[in-house]
């Protein structure tokens, strides 16, 4: 009975102690974390060993401290001397966790082969590799890792560098998609460049047929590739007295006779869909609400790839020869109709004088028969049959 309390006590000592160690593990632990103790001492087969980071430069702890990729020093046996936070949050875990753990924790068993060749490379020089790590939760996440060996406190350390590559994958799909991005980016600015520098070839193509369509006596205009009116001369305003603002491809058409207007579509439809040159005769009304014949002609402009960049065309004046056109057309037509008259004309004369002929056969056929039916009644001498005169032998 008297051993029990001595056991106890004993006991509660020791738990005591572990407590403390325990305690004064993890402040140290926080301590090299937080930059202020500047050891760690590590126990190995020979003894407690002490590695210090006395010699760092402070500016140098903070830069590993704040950088991304995971930053650790490891011993020969591949103890985790050092870590930054980086190393602990790609691994899924406490800081504390990993200082003093062995790196080898981490390795998959199906790839412990190609670890121990790149950590065998790595302390003969340099090294570099990719390898999953196993994480907290137990997946495999990949990582590049660079390997150097330094001097630390007089004694060889082996220094490792870990990169996630998931996040360089995403950056690389990012970067493959800002590429992508650009390309088409600048695809659209050449279409642009494009589309200016041509429309800038129809505007001056524009400019220069309006400078010499207004020296023209004809009405003169241009259109797109598209059909809409993009210039009227002054020509066209003269003659229809419209001064009130720009006209408009409804405005033009209302202009255009109601008989003709849906030829003149048709026509220009025509002429739009198959780029052939354009003509068309028309009604357009005056200023004075009369009416006028007009001769439309449009030929496409072209350029060097050969598409229709504008139409050119006129309208001139034919009223007048449209008139003597009709008054021929119509003397044309009554001279016509006399001479189907006079034919008719001529073939009843035909028949009227085929008809009178056969009448007029007739009675002196009937006289001469009844003559020589009375020849042999009468008492006509030879002679006195000589002296007649009738066709009666």
């Amino acid at each position: 009975m008297t051993d029990d309390p001595q056991r106890h006590a004993a006991l509660a000592r020791e738990n005591e102690e572990l407590r403390q160690q325990l305690l004064e593990a993890e402040e140290l632990i926080t301590a090299i974390r937080t930059g202020a103790v500047d050891a760690l001492a590590v126990q190995s087969s020979d003894g407690p060993r002490i590695f210090t980071l006395q010699s760092a430069d402070q500016s140098y702890r903070t830069l590993i401290e704040q950088m991304n990729e995971g930053a650790l020093l490891l011993s020969q046996d591949a103890t985790i001397l050092y870590g930054n936070a980086s190393l602990a949050s790609l691994l899924g875990l406490g800081l504390e966790e990993v200082i003093g753990s062995s790196f080898e924790g981490f390795v998959p068993l199906q790839f412990e082969p190609y670890w121990a060749a790149l950590i065998q490379k790595g302390w003969a020089g340099k090294s570099k590799g990719e390898m999953p790590l196993q994480t907290r939760s137990g997946l495999l996440q990949p990582f590049s890792l660079s390997m150097n060996v330094l001097e630390f406190n007089e004694l060889p350390v082996l220094a490792v560098i870990i990169t996630d590559l998931s996040a360089q994958r995403e950056i690389t799909d990012i970067r493959a998609q800002v590429v992508e991005q650009n390309a088409l980016l600048a695809r659209k600015n050449e279409e642009l460049r494009q589309q200016q520098a041509a429309q800038d070839v129809i505007t001056r193509a524009a400019a220069e047929a309006s400078r010499m369509l207004e020296g023209i006596p004809q009405i003169a205009w241009t259109a797109d590739s598209q059909g809409q009116n993009t210039y009227l001369n002054r020509q066209w305003f003269y003659y229809t007295g419209h001064t009130t603002g720009p006209e408009t491809g409804s405005s033009i058409q209302s202009r255009i006779h109601p008989a003709d207007l849906p030829t003149a579509q048709a026509r220009w439809r025509n002429s739009l869909h198959t780029g052939h040159a354009l003509e068309v005769e028309c009604r357009i009304k005056g200023r004075d609400g009369a009416y006028r014949w007009m001769l439309g002609r449009a030929l496409p402009s072209r350029n060097e790839e050969g598409e229709i960049i504008q139409w050119i065309g006129t309208y001139t004046d034919i009223h007048e020869h449209k008139l003597a056109q009709e008054r021929i057309d119509q003397a044309q037509r009554e001279l016509q109709e006399n001479n189907e008259r006079l034919t008719r004309v001529n073939v009843d004369l035909d028949n009227f004088i085929y008809t009178a002929s056969h009448d007029l056969k007739d009675p002196i056929n009937n006289i001469e028969g009844l003559l020589h039916a009375l020849l042999p009644e009468l008492s006509i001498t030879p002679t006195m049959r000589r002296k007649c005169s009738c066709s009666c032998k």
